[in-house]
């Protein structure tokens, strides 16, 4: 009996391709299953051909994504921009709302939430930065990034106000709801302008940075504006603006994608008649 054995030609022939052994070849002569599959291994494959009408859609759709790009300015200036645009907007927005919330916190607690807020902006900052580069290093998903920052934040409103809810909970909760997500839903789109001028590659990621970003800018005026500087109000209502842009985002990346999935697959041929 041969020593190639039966159940070893696989491995021959990836390993040999078309020049085999002799041993193999004897093999082969041998036994008519091993060499139907050499004939079937060996046998050009038929090259993959597209009809000239889907060559045509797809160049023409390649062609009309196309753009004129200007070169992005170094990451560091990118970051500036959008700590710049922060700063600039809140104060704008300071400006247009009053300064009830600081007159009705103590120091500590203006401090705290303060250098917690700005912080978090230099993040969202450096995190669009990075996404409008593709290929840029990411140390820590973007998940992990947005849950960290609401949990310090969501923590330390807890551990700094009273906890008092007050008779009039939700009364005076819905205004300050709808003000920061009315203030978040223009400054994502004010976002937008900025990180369009990259390449994102990812529309769930950017829309959830996007989305928190913009909700942080709304808990920042509320926090400045808002004269109800008690722990429940602040956790609940504040806090829920900044979850409800960032998940907001998400979902607007995810819709954006599935679209651009679907106007990409529609190029493509559904079955073979259409090759």
């Amino acid at each position: 009996m041969l020593s190639t054995r039966c159940t070893q030609m696989d491995a021959v022939l990836d390993d040999q391709g078309d020049l085999l052994s002799d041993e193999a070849m004897q093999h082969l002569g041998q036994f008519r299953e091993c060499r139907t599959l050499y004939d079937w291994v060996s046998a050009d494959s038929p090259a993959a051909s597209i009809s000239p009408d889907l060559s045509r859609r797809i160049a023409h759709s390649l062609q009309s994504s196309l753009g004129p790009v200007k070169l992005l300015p170094p990451r560091w200036l990118l970051m500036a921009q959008y700590t710049v645009l922060f700063v600039v907007l809140s104060t704008v927005l300071t400006a247009l709302m009053g300064t009830a919330g600081i007159v009705h916190a103590s120091l500590a607690q203006v401090v705290v939430i303060g250098v917690l807020l700005l912080i978090s902006a230099y993040v969202f900052s450096m995190m669009l930065a990075n996404q409008m580069r593709p290929g840029s290093y990411q140390p820590v998903s973007w998940h992990m990034v947005q849950f960290a920052i609401s949990i310090a934040l969501l923590t330390s409103m807890g551990m700094l106000f009273p906890w008092d809810a007050g008779a009039r909970f939700i009364a005076q909760g819905m205004p300050c709801l709808v003000a920061g997500v009315g203030i978040a839903v223009p400054t994502a789109a004010i976002l937008w302008l900025f990180l369009r001028r990259g390449a994102p590659l990812s529309k769930i990621t950017s829309g959830a940075t996007l989305g928190a970003t913009a909700g942080l800018l709304g808990v920042t005026a509320l926090q400045i504006k808002c004269p109800h500087q008690e722990a429940p109000h602040l956790l609940v209502w504040h806090g829920s603006v900044l979850l409800i842009a960032a998940g907001a985002g998400v979902l607007v990346g995810y819709l954006t994608e599935r679209w651009s999935d679907r106007r990409w697959l529609s190029l493509l041929p559904l079955n073979e008649d259409r090759l």
